[in-house]
C-alpha cells in the first residue's frame, strides 16, 4: 500500500427507503472543479501525503475555478461533504439554519470548503429536483437554486410537491435561461450524474440524510451548529491555519459525463477505488487482482468498480489523470487505464511525459485531435482535482484505499483479502 494527510455521529436524520429504488443507481462520472495537488513523503514503504509542493507546468491560479456544488475557498482547511435530499425536512432545516451559520464564520471566511451531493431517499420527485438543481449548475446558479428548493420545504408525502411546474417556476425566479432549463430537465440529461453521487453515497455507508464527511469525520443528521463548530474547531486547532477569505474566480463549463466504472449498476457490492497512476501499489493491484475482480464479481453483475483520482506524486500524476479523463471521453478510460498502469511509470521526472500519454492514445485508437486540445486546455484538470479533494474529505491516506459498501480498506495486498470482505457482503444481502 503507498500511505496519504475519521467518524463521529449526530442524529436527526432521514433513513434510506429501500427496494426498487436501488434499480435506479445508474453509473456516470461526477463532475466539478477544487483543490490542491498533493505531496508524497515517505516511510515504511508507504506514501504519505503532506503540504503540496510547488509543481512544474502550467497550474491553474491558487484560487481553482468552481463550476456548480461548491462554495467556500479551494484551499481551506477544512472541508464538508454534504449528501442530502431536497424533500428531506432535516436536510432542509440545515439549509435554512445551520448552514448559514457556518457561512457567516467559516465558509465566507475562507476555513470551510462545502460540497453539495445528491442522495435519493425518497422518489422520483427527489431525483427530479436533483436534476433540476444540476440544470441551475449548468447556468452558474446552483446555490440561488437550491436555496429556493429549500425554501419550498417539499414533503414526500405530498404527491407534485416538486411538479416540473414548481421547478421550472423556481428557474424563473433565479433568472436562468428556460429553453436551456427544460431541454436538460427534459433529456434527463443530469439523471446519471445525480444517480452515480446517489450510488457513491450508499459505498461510502451513507444510510440517512442529511450524511456529512467533514475531513473524514462521518456526522450523521444535522444536529446543531454547535456540533459542527466542535468538529471544525478541533480541525482548525490540529492544522494550526486560519485563513483568511480567498476571492473567487468565474466558475467554468461543467465537464460531460465520462466513465470510469465497470460492472452492473444494480450491483449489490460498489467499490471506489482511490489510486493514482504512478502508485507501484496501485499498479501492482490493477493488473493482478482487479483482474480477478473482474472474473468473480464484476463481469458477474456482483460487483460495481468505480475508480476515482488521488494526486499522490505531483505533475505528472495530475496530467496522466487528466489524460485518462480525456480518453474517457471518447469512451475509452478503461483500455487507456491499462495501459498506463502497463507502463508502470515511476515518480521519476519525465517518466510520464505528454509524449508517452500521446502515445497510449494513440494505441488505444483516440481522436488525437480531440484528446490533444482537451489535454492541452487541462479540460478535466479541476475534475480531477474534485475527485483528490474528496477523497482527502472522506479521511482517504493511503493510495490506493478501497470503500466497499462503505468498509474502508487501505490497501490490497492479495485477492483473498477482498474476497472475504465481498462474499460476506453477498451473503448478508441474500438473506
Amino acid at each position: 500500500m503507498n500511505s496519504l494527510p475519521g467518524n463521529k455521529k449526530v442524529d436527526a436524520s432521514w433513513s434510506l427507503r429501500q427496494g426498487p429504488f436501488l434499480a435506479f443507481t445508474i453509473v456516470a462520472v461526477i463532475i466539478a472543479s477544487i483543490f490542491i495537488t498533493l505531496g508524497w513523503v515517505s516511510g515504511s514503504g508507504d506514501s504519505s501525503f503532506s503540504t503540496p509542493p510547488a509543481t512544474p507546468g502550467t497550474p491553474p491560479s491558487p484560487t481553482v475555478a468552481f463550476s456548480g456544488k461548491s462554495k467556500g475557498s479551494p484551499d481551506a482547511p477544512v472541508t464538508i461533504i454534504d449528501y442530502s435530499d431536497f424533500q428531506c425536512s432535516h436536510c432542509q432545516e440545515f439549509a435554512l439554519t445551520i448552514e448559514r451559520q457556518l457561512q457567516t464564520d467559516y465558509i465566507d471566511t475562507g476555513k470551510v470548503l462545502l460540497i453539495y451531493k445528491h442522495l435519493i431517499v425518497f422518489d422520483e420527485e427527489s431525483v427530479l429536483a436533483a436534476e433540476a438543481s444540476e440544470a441551475a449548475a449548468e447556468q452558474d446558479k446552483f446555490w440561488p437554486y437550491y436555496a429556493l428548493l429549500m425554501q419550498v420545504k417539499a414533503s414526500p408525502d405530498v404527491k407534485d410537491d416538486l411538479s416540473i411546474a414548481k421547478l421550472q417556476s423556481l428557474a424563473q425566479q433565479v433568472g436562468l435561461d428556460m429553453e436551456t432549463f427544460n431541454a436538460s430537465l427534459q433529456s434527463r440529461k443530469y439523471r446519471e450524474k445525480v444517480m452515480q453521487e446517489n450510488t457513491e453515497g450508499r459505498a461510502l455507508g451513507v444510510t440517512g440524510a442529511p450524511t456529512f464527511f467533514i475531513n473524514g469525520v462521518k456526522k450523521v443528521g444535522r444536529g446543531s451548529f454547535d456540533d459542527f463548530k466542535t468538529i471544525i474547531d478541533d480541525l482548525l486547532q490540529e492544522s494550526g491555519t486560519t485563513l483568511p477569505p480567498t476571492p473567487g474566480t468565474p466558475p467554468s463549463p461543467p465537464v460531460p459525463i465520462s466513465g470510469k466504472s465497470k460492472g452492473s449498476p444494480n450491483a449489490p457490492v460498489t467499490i471506489i477505488d482511490y489510486s493514482d497512476f504512478q502508485c507501484s501499489h496501485c499498479q501492482e493491484f490493477a493488473l493482478t487482482i482487479e483482474k480477478q475482480l473482474q472474473t468473480a464479481y464484476i463481469d458477474t453483475g456482483k460487483v460495481l468498480f468505480i475508480y476515482k483520482h488521488i494526486i499522490a506524486y505531483g505533475e505528472e500524476s495530475q496530467l496522466a489523470a487528466e489524460a485518462s479523463e480525456a480518453a474517457a471521453e471518447q469512451g475509452k478510460f478503461w483500455p487507456y487505464y491499462d495501459l498506463l498502469m502497463q507502463a508502470r511509470a515511476s515518480t521519476k521526472t519525465d517518466d510520464l511525459p505528454i509524449s508517452k500519454l500521446q502515445s497510449l492514445a494513440q494505441q488505444v485508437g483516440l481522436d488525437m485531435e480531440t484528446f490533444n486540445a482537451s489535454l492541452q486546455s487541462h479540460k478535466y484538470r479541476e475534475k480531477v482535482l474534485q475527485e483528490d479533494a474528496e477523497g482527502r474529505a472522506l479521511g482517504v491516506t493511503a493510495v490506493p484505499t478501497f470503500f466497499i459498501n462503505g468498509i474502508k480498506k487501505d490497501g490490497a495486498s492479495s485477492f483473498e483479502e477482498l474476497q472475504v470482505i465481498i462474499d460476506d457482503i453477498l451473503e448478508k444481502s441474500s438473506k
